[in-house]
């Protein structure tokens, strides 16, 4: 004896709609303790906090522009903002931060082995596109400390970049006297 199969009819969208209406309480039940779940993991969740400064890299500019040549003061410009953003991010500048005087306990309480390590790679420096602007942030659970780091940054980096003026302006000075001693004495 053979028995006729049952013939599987489609599911059509009353079938769905049904299904639907005698499962309302399970579906209603998922999305409370899905919501519930999300809500709990979000109030456990530390506030991040961010902090940014920007900061206007511009080229030193020489005493008499003439004395370098149009070729020697474009290949100084070009390499001058590049060399400049990766020096706010350097290890010297994060070694200024870290021994300053604002931050000489933050190793102590915070735990970490390298402090030095760990600063730079929290700091992000940022170029602004088709500018002399570059951004530094730095994201945190602290709002206190994470603005005081970016404004450590930005103080030592300025305070590196004073000095580092300071010297091109002596040894452009140094050289500009020489050239000019040079001068007179073919002239004598």
């Amino acid at each position: 004896e053979s028995w006729p199969r049952p013939v599987k009819l489609p599911k059509s969208s009353d079938d769905y709609l049904g299904a639907l209406k005698r499962g309302w309480w399970f579906i209603l039940l998922l999305t409370a303790i899905a919501g519930g779940v999300g809500t709990w993991f979000t109030l456990q969740q530390q506030p991040i906090y961010f902090a940014s400064s920007r900061i206007l890299i511009e080229p030193p500019r020489a005493i008499v522009p003439e004395l370098g040549g149009e070729k020697t003061n474009a290949a100084l410009s070009s390499n001058f903002f590049n060399t400049r953003v990766q020096m706010i991010a350097s290890r010297e500048i994060t070694h200024r931060v870290l021994t300053s005087r604002a931050l000489s306990e933050w190793k102590e309480r915070t735990g970490i082995e390298d402090p030095f390590e760990t600063l730079s790679d929290w700091v992000e420096v940022k170029p602004v596109l088709n500018s002399n602007l570059v951004d530094v942030m730095l994201e945190g659970t602290d709002p206190v400390l994470t603005a005081q780091i970016v404004n450590l940054v930005v103080e030592e980096f300025m305070g590196y970049e004073e000095n580092s003026l300071r010297e091109f302006e002596q040894l452009s000075r140094s050289k500009l006297t020489s050239e000019v001693r040079n001068l007179r004495n073919a002239l004598d």
